[in-house]
C-alpha cells in the first residue's frame, strides 16, 4: 500500500516555555534576533538547542508572562511529545567598566 498522509511528524518538534515577567524584555530582544534557546531532558539530562520562533505579543495582564515558542529540529528522533525538559536561558548580564 502505497503512503497517504504521515499523521506524526516527529523530526521536528514544538517547544512551548512560560517567560517570567523579569525576563520578558530580554527575551522579546533575543526573539528580534532568532536565538537559540538550551535545554535539557528531565530524564537523561542530554542538552538540546531549539531556534526561538514565536512569543506571544503582550504579557499576560495578571502575571506579566510571556508564552514562547521554540523549533527543535530532532532528526535523530530521541525527543517525544510531551517530554519535560529544562530551559536555560541565557541572560545579559552588564559587567562595570573599569580603566
Amino acid at each position: 500500500a502505497n503512503q497517504l498522509f504521515v499523521i506524526d511528524r516527529l523530526d521536528q518538534l514544538w517547544l512551548e516555555f512560560v517567560v517570567p515577567a523579569e525576563l520578558a524584555a530580554q527575551m522579546t530582544s533575543k526573539f528580534a534576533h532568532n536565538a537559540q534557546i538550551y535545554f535539557t531532558t528531565s530524564n537523561t539530562q542530554q542538552k538540546f538547542s531549539a531556534k526561538l520562533m514565536t512569543l506571544t505579543p503582550s504579557a499576560d495582564q495578571q502575571t506579566g508572562r510571556l508564552v514562547a515558542r521554540a523549533l527543535v529540529e530532532n532528526s535523530n528522533l530521541r525527543l517525544r511529545p510531551n517530554m519535560l525538559v529544562n530551559i536555560a536561558v541565557e541572560q545579559n548580564v552588564k559587567t562595570p567598566f573599569s580603566s
